[in-house]
């Protein structure tokens, strides 16, 4: 087995494991809501255990939620959302590398299009990294003083401002959600497309 198929069957699991520990901790974040609503004794020790696991997840949003914004009972929604999709974004990230690398192992071995899907793929990472830390990093209590927001925020805002226009709707804001999905379709289709070519 060459070493680029070892290390494309490493990223796949990897991807794998993620996906799983992913939809675990989530899971747990929302037995623990339930546990709590259902009134189970906090003092047990499977509840202790539970609040231990889960704690560091729920950590960074306990600041900006009191009980004017949204009640204490819901932070593990937020807290398992909030997993759920860095996480599936962190998997769909090592296993497209999986399958990008994976290209280069096959039979047509590394064509100019392949080369240049690269970069394109990498772009498209990035990009979509940008618009995840730019509305998730002020959850987690990190604005506009650092460095890594205000490069998000470059990156992003024209693309973002002329969709607000149309995808905002009282204090929801669908624009991030509809330019991941154009962003990732396009970029995907493009590179695709170059693999092929």
């Amino acid at each position: 087995m060459s070493l680029v198929l070892l290390v494309v069957l490493l990223l796949w699991y990897l991807a794998r494991a993620v996906t799983i520990l992913t939809f675990t901790i989530g899971a747990l974040l929302l037995l623990r809501m339930l546990l709590n609503w259902l009134q189970v004794n906090p003092f047990g020790k499977a509840m202790i255990l539970l609040r231990r696991v889960t704690e560091p997840f729920m950590r960074p949003f306990r600041f900006g939620f009191d009980n004017r914004m949204l009640r204490f009972d819901f932070l593990p929604i937020v807290a398992a959302a909030f997993v759920i999709i860095n996480g599936l974004f962190f998997a769909w990230v090592i296993g497209d590398t999986a399958w990008l690398l994976g290209q280069f192992a096959s039979p047509r071995g590394a064509t100019l299009g392949l080369l240049l899907a690269v970069p394109v793929w990498v772009a498209l990472v990035v990009f979509m990294a940008a618009v995840y830390a730019r509305f998730l990093l002020p959850i987690l209590g990190i604005g506009y003083s650092a460095r890594l927001f205000r490069y998000a925020f470059q990156i992003t805002e024209p693309l973002l401002k002329p969709l607000r226009k149309y995808l905002v709707f009282g204090m929801l804001d669908l624009s991030p959600l509809v330019l991941l999905f154009v962003v990732q379709f396009i970029g995907i289709t493009l590179r695709n497309w170059l693999v092929v070519w």
